[in-house]
């Protein structure tokens, strides 16, 4: 791991130039609309988590606005196939993120009704290919999850999916991982979640290039497992080299 010194270097440049520019926090910090989710994951990663809370409180509606454009401009009846170059499903994941390491339900709400309203829509199920619908899947499962669905179609559609695949390629596997740890949450199985922080963190090993240095110290997806389950009163204690031991202390 990277010394938490370098870390914490990031972090006080891209924040003071940021506050230095604007005067408040950043919605856009040093490469754009990441930069503040990196800063998220470095003060996760060098245990600052009210600071870490602080920034995601501010970026998470920020996601949910970028995945509402993409969505918009994209989610076009009249041209199914333009929805497969439609990407708000990221965006959307990690503003659910983000607003869980915020604990803003308000956010975390918002874009799941949002995300459970598109991944409805029946011109997508003409047009979108197996791959892609274990990422709308994956996404939608956690969405339906917050509204308070448990065991939604999208969490045995996803296992059908993955398994008819012939190449289970290594986002494949980070999907149905997503989707694992959503029904580990859902039947309170801690042994079911931490299974799929492990294959999560497998797949962040497999990467040969990540988004940025705090993108690559920190499974972003398997910190939010944790932190997600834990919210929902499982005793997740899993940690590792990509997953700080601040993670499990989050409340």
């Amino acid at each position: 791991m990277t010394d938490a010194s370098e870390l914490r270097d990031f972090v006080n440049r891209a924040a003071d130039a940021e506050k230095a520019e604007t005067g408040r926090l950043p919605d856009t910090v040093d490469g754009g609309r990441g930069g503040a989710r990196d800063i998220i994951l470095s003060y996760l990663d060098i245990g600052e988590i009210d600071e870490a809370r602080t920034w995601a409180t501010e970026a998470a509606p920020n996601y949910l606005q970028y995945a509402r454009f993409v969505a918009e401009d994209r989610f076009d009846s009249s041209d199914p196939p333009s929805s497969l170059t439609a990407k708000p499903w990221t965006d959307a994941l990690t503003a659910m993120q983000l607003a869980t390491f915020a604990a803003d339900n308000d956010v975390l709400l918002e874009t799941a009704e949002d995300v459970y309203e598109w991944a409805s829509l029946p011109f997508l199920k003409e047009c979108r290919g197996w791959e892609t619908t274990l990422t709308i899947d994956a996404v939608a499962a956690l969405a339906a999850l917050v509204l308070g669905e448990a065991h939604s179609d999208y969490i045995e559609s996803a296992q059908s999916k993955f398994d008819s695949l012939d190449d289970q390629s290594a986002y494949a596997k980070r999907n149905l991982n997503l989707v694992s740890a959503v029904r580990g949450t859902a039947n309170n199985d801690v042994e079911q979640v931490v299974d799929a922080c492990r294959g999560l963190d497998d797949f962040h090993e497999t990467l040969d290039i990540y988004e940025s240095i705090p993108m690559e110290l920190v499974n972003i997806h398997a910190c939010f497992c944790v932190v997600f389950a834990c919210h929902r009163g499982l005793d997740v204690t899993y940690t590792s080299d990509y997953v700080p031991v601040s993670v499990v202390s989050y409340d």
